[in-house]
C-alpha cells in the first residue's frame, strides 16, 4: 500500500498534510483469534489503528489490534513507522484525547512534526481555564453566549517540560462555560485557527464509515487473526485505488462521491430477468443516464500515465 502513497506524496512534496490518527472497532461474532471485549464499544471484536490524509481521504496505514487494548497502546510505534516511511513528507498530526500521551508528544517533537491533540480535562486544567476566563476583560458576564480562546503553558506530572495548551471556552447558554483543551506545537496559528483545525477532524469519521460500509474493512469472519488483518489491508488498497481515481481522474463534481454512488453510476447497470423456453434470460438496459460520463472516465483512465 505504501508505494503508490509515496508516489502521491512525491507529486506535491511541498505540501504540509494533515494526518488524522484514530482507532475504530471491528465487531466479531465468533471465536476469532485476538477478539476480546472492549468496554468503550461494549462488544467483542478488534480495535485497529487507522491513519487518513484529511484532504484526500487516502488511507496511509492501518494496523489490526486485539479488541481489549487501549486507544493509544502502541500508537507511538504506529506513528513512528509512518513518519520513517515518508521522511520527506511534512505532516500535522491530528488526534483525539485517546492519543494524548507523552510518548506521542516526545516522538513527534523528536521528528519535528507538528501536532494538535485534544486533552482530557482535569481539575488542574479546569482551574487554569476558569481563572483565565474570569480575568478576561472582554467577557460580557451579563450574557450567556460567546466563545473565548486562551493560550497557556501547562505541564502535567508525567511531562518533563511544559507544553503549549489552547483553551476553548464556550458559554453555550451557561453562566460558566464549557472548556475544551488542546495541546499543540502550531505556534504560528491563532488560538481560534488551532481549534478550528482540530474540530474539522470529524471528516476522518466519514472516511472510517466509507471504508467499512463500502469496502468491508471490518470483515472479520476468519478464525485467524492474520487472515483478518490481510483482508483489512486488501480492503484498504481497494479503498485507496478509488480515492486516487477520484483525486487524479474524476471531475470536480465527483471527487467527494461515495463508493456506493460510484458503483451505481459507473459500475452497475440495470437488468431484468425473464424465463423463456425453459431458459433464464438476462436483459441489460440499452440506456444509461451516466453512459457519457462512464466513457469519459474510461478514456481519462486509459490515457493517464
Amino acid at each position: 500500500m505504501s508505494s503508490f502513497i509515496t508516489d502521491f506524496f512525491e507529486s506535491a512534496p511541498e505540501i504540509t498534510r494533515i494526518l488524522d490518527i484514530d482507532s475504530t472497532h471491528s465487531d466479531t461474532y465468533g471465536k476469532q483469534g485476538g477478539a476480546f471485549y472492549n468496554g468503550h464499544y461494549g462488544t467483542n471484536g478488534y480495535h485497529p489503528f487507522v491513519a487518513f490524509l484529511a484532504d484526500s481521504g487516502l488511507l496511509i496505514d492501518a494496523e489490526l489490534r486485539p479488541g481489549n487494548v487501549y486507544t493509544s497502546d502502541g500508537a507511538d510505534v504506529f506513528l513512528k513507522e509512518i513518519l520513517e516511511r515518508h521522511p520527506d513528507q511534512k505532516f500535522v498530526i491530528r488526534a483525539d484525547s485517546g492519543f494524548a500521551t507523552p510518548k506521542i508528544y516526545d516522538l513527534l517533537e523528536e521528528k519535528q512534526t507538528n501536532y494538535v491533540i485534544r486533552l482530557k480535562s482535569n481539575s488542574h486544567l479546569q482551574r487554569i481555564a476558569q481563572r483565565l476566563f474570569e480575568d478576561d476583560q472582554t467577557v460580557d458576564f451579563t450574557s450567556v453566549t460567546g466563545t473565548y480562546f486562551y493560550r497557556t503553558a501547562y505541564q502535567a506530572a508525567s511531562w518533563e517540560s511544559p507544553r503549549q495548551v489552547i483553551i476553548f471556552a464556550d458559554r453555550n447558554g451557561k453562566l460558566i462555560p464549557d472548556f475544551q483543551f488542546f495541546i499543540t506545537t502550531l505556534t504560528s496559528l491563532s488560538d481560534k485557527d488551532i481549534v478550528k483545525t482540530y474540530r474539522s477532524r470529524g471528516i476522518a469519521e466519514n472516511y472510517i464509515k466509507e471504508i467499512k460500509n463500502g469496502f468491508y474493512f471490518n470483515k472479520t469472519d476468519s478464525s485467524d487473526f492474520f487472515t483478518n488483518e490481510v483482508r483489512m489491508v486488501l480492503s484498504g488498497i481497494a479503498y485507496n485505488l478509488v480515492k486516487l481515481l477520484q483525486h487524479e481522474i474524476f471531475p470536480k463534481s465527483e471527487k467527494k462521491t461515495t463508493i456506493d454512488t460510484i458503483r451505481i453510476k459507473f459500475i452497475k447497470i440495470g437488468a431484468s430477468f425473464a424465463r423463456h423456453s425453459r431458459k433464464l434470460w438476462i436483459h441489460l438496459t440499452k440506456s444509461n443516464p451516466y453512459d457519457s460520463q462512464f466513457w469519459w472516465l474510461l478514456d481519462k483512465i486509459q490515457s493517464s500515465p
